[in-house]
């Protein structure tokens, strides 16, 4: 992937569960920036390290040396380490110690766990331009160690899904103040107060932190530009999956030139020899470990006489979970959504997240405001800021819900595709010759917001 890297979400639970500081997070995320084109091996040294943290030679080490000793610590996983000397892997591994001075750099460890998919990051993160404050180093400086880890969490818990933090870990919380059926679809006004808190996962990782602190951290993070809040809706609903692309190989691409075919050729006699020797080892599964490459001379364009990767691998031994605790999915939901199977219906935000605004045709919340202040009714938001409070619309949805997702810098955006019925329903309340809000009365403990009674009045008359 073009201008990011990536981490194990495994290695984020070793770092976790072996209370790495802010240092040391800071330090393994700059190898892991560093890395080549297979993602274990890196070349960076002690002078990059230093610059990209602003820290000095003795901490640099020391941190090395803290990271190094971080490994899985459940039974029969035991030799699974974080992180190793490029001298000390080939040690290990061909039982010779090179002292070649190319031999510079690290290795990252593999860890075999039931995690699918990796954790992806922007360069940025690590390597800052210009005036942009980068977290990493930030906290390095300030010895914020909680705030480390907890972005390290959020990292761990980004969904594509809601091009997010899963808002079952962490999320803004919302409360319905007012609900209206405006011409039978209904509209309701939520403000935003404090964080919904998963205390289970930061108990899993012996955080010893209160919730009030966590809240106190966030805030901080967002004043600071690390983190942003995208107001959205979510939901249960069903609607035809998109069937994913043909992923292009070697066998399906029609003109092949020689080199293709020569190495399709090996690729089918290694999964030939693969798949025998499976069926005659019992008890055998699928696995990877890293391996190995020295170059040949016909690889003049490799910088480096060799790369670390990972290769298929078989064993008969049986997999161990990589923390029991760890790996379960999130128990803790929030208060107002008790639903499990939600997914993204539409974004209210004013504007993009690189601060630019958004085209106003495009923007659902200037829509919506432009249908409830027709009707009467008190607007609540402002263009182009995080405000408390949100007017937002319900397009026929199960178990709709307004919910405050945490959006970390530099991780990769995804791209959301908002509910098919959610343009032609406003387009119809924009297009309606009469727009008639009538107030659904609940019990709510919540405070209710006035409504501007004079403008009320007018639209009533109207009517």
């Amino acid at each position: 992937m073009k201008n990011a890297f990536f981490i194990q979400r495994a290695a984020i639970d070793v770092l976790l569960l072996n209370q790495a500081s802010a240092l040391e997070i800071g330090v393994y995320l700059v190898i892991s920036k560093y890395t080549d084109k297979n993602g274990y091996y890196s070349g960076v040294g002690f002078k990059t390290i230093k610059e990209r943290l602003g820290i000095g030679q003795k901490k640099a080490e020391e941190a090395i040396k803290r990271l190094k000793s971080m490994t899985d610590k459940n039974e029969g996983n035991e030799g699974q380490r974080l992180l190793y000397s490029i001298q000390e892997w080939l040690c290990i591994e061909t039982g010779k110690f090179n002292t070649d001075d190319y031999m510079v750099g690290w290795v990252r460890g593999w860890f075999e766990s039931e995690y699918n998919h990796q954790v992806w990051l922007s360069n940025d993160l690590v390597g800052c331009h210009g005036k942009e404050k980068s977290p990493i180093q930030y906290f390095t400086k300030c010895n914020r160690d909680n705030h480390a880890r907890i972005l390290l969490l959020m990292y761990k818990y980004c969904n594509r899904q809601y091009s997010g933090v899963n808002y079952r870990f962490l999320s803004k919380k919302a409360y319905s103040e007012l609900e209206y059926s405006i011409n039978d679809v209904i509209f309701n006004r939520s403000s935003f107060k404090g964080y919904h808190i998963s205390k289970v996962i930061f108990d899993i990782f012996c955080m010893n932190i209160s919730e009030k602190e966590i809240n106190k951290i966030l805030d901080e993070m967002h004043k600071s530009g690390f983190i942003n809040i995208s107001i959205c809706t979510i939901g249960e609903y069903d609607e035809p999956s998109v069937n994913p692309k043909k992923k292009q190989t070697v066998s399906n691409i029609k003109t092949k030139t020689s080199e293709q075919i020569i190495g399709y050729k090996k690729h089918l006699a290694f999964e030939q020899l693969y798949n025998s020797l499976k069926d005659q080892l019992e008890g055998s599964r699928d696995s990877y470990k890293l391996a190995i490459k020295f170059h040949t001379q016909r690889d003049k364009n490799k910088s480096k006489p060799f790369s670390i990767r990972l290769i298929k691998w078989l064993k008969t031994t049986p997999k161990i979970e990589f923390k029991e605790k760890v790996f379960e999915p999130l128990e803790d939901y929030p208060e107002y959504n008790e639903v499990t199977q939600t997914k993204f219906i539409y974004r209210l935000d004013y504007k993009s997240i690189n601060k630019k605004s958004m085209e106003t045709t495009d923007c659902i919340a200037n829509r919506i405001e432009k249908v409830v202040m027709s009707c009467g009714l008190e607007p609540a938001s402002r263009k182009g800021k995080f405000y408390k409070s949100y007017w937002w619309f319900d397009p026929g949805i199960k178990a709709i819900a307004l919910v405050g997702i945490i959006m970390p810098k530099f991780t990769l955006p995804s791209k959301l595709l908002a509910y098919s019925n959610i343009k032609p329903t406003l387009k119809a309340l924009a297009t309606a010759d009469t727009l008639k809000a009538v107030k659904i009365d609940r019990p709510s403990e919540a405070a209710q917001i006035p409504i501007n009674a004079e403008l009320m009045q007018k639209q009533t008359e109207r009517f």
